[in-house]
């Protein structure tokens, strides 16, 4: 089975890298007081997180968001076709809930599709050694023991369609999917992110701070 790594892709309302928002467990009065970058205890470890609260609102510094994925530390951002997408696929979903998007400059909402808060269950992610090829891989570990990939081969027995991989370095976490999740997802109309093939995929150097629209931007 041929497989692909998710790649961020910059496009109207998909901003790339780092996304500038403040996901709230309720739309405050004055978006525009709110402080991009603070962390709530609510949804902050997301090994303790067992679901979200309903009537959340994330804050965004865009003036559109039309992207089909993007994530935050603990969690991802998925637009309502996505979300559906990941689920025919039995893609493992801990928890999700609705989100208003709101501009904290223009105080309204700003996209017409339906976004989730969600959290990936741990059944999405499979081990090292269950998903990697390590003999057609090359791989290295960090200082902190997280795995980096220069080559990623995954084994011929993995039967899922999209699924992530435990412990990789946070610059090369990213979503794998199989050729047929690929064509599912253009059928869809995905946006903000592309698909990779394995085979050629560059990934970033972990020291490096710089962007090569060529390497592999994460997804998760």
């Amino acid at each position: 089975m041929k497989y692909y790594a998710v790649t961020q892709k910059k496009e109207r309302g998909c901003p790339i890298g780092y996304l500038n928002a403040v996901l709230y467990d309720h739309c405050p009065e004055h978006p525009e007081s709110i402080q991009h970058g603070m962390v709530y205890p609510w949804y902050a470890d997301k090994k303790n997180l067992k679901s979200f609260p309903s009537g959340m609102c994330l804050m965004v510094k865009e003036k559109l968001i039309d992207f089909s994925i993007r994530s935050d530390a603990s969690h991802q951002y998925l637009r309502e076709d996505f979300l559906h997408l990941l689920q025919d696929f039995g893609a493992g979903i801990k928890d999700f809930k609705e989100i208003l998007v709101v501009s904290n400059a223009h105080k309204k909402e700003i996209t017409e599709a339906k976004y989730f808060a969600s959290i990936f269950s741990s059944e999405f992610y499979l081990s090292e050694s269950a998903a990697i090829d390590r003999s057609a891989s090359v791989l290295e570990k960090d200082e902190f023991d997280f795995l980096t990939l220069k080559k990623l081969k995954i084994n011929t027995d993995v039967k899922m369609d999209v699924f992530g991989i435990e412990s990789l370095e946070p610059k090369h976490n990213t979503i794998i999917c199989s050729e047929k999740f690929v064509t599912a997802a253009k059928k869809v109309g995905v946006k903000g992110v592309d698909f990779v093939d394995l085979d050629v995929a560059k990934w970033p150097d972990v020291n490096s701070f710089s962007y090569d629209p060529k390497e592999i931007l994460a997804i998760l």
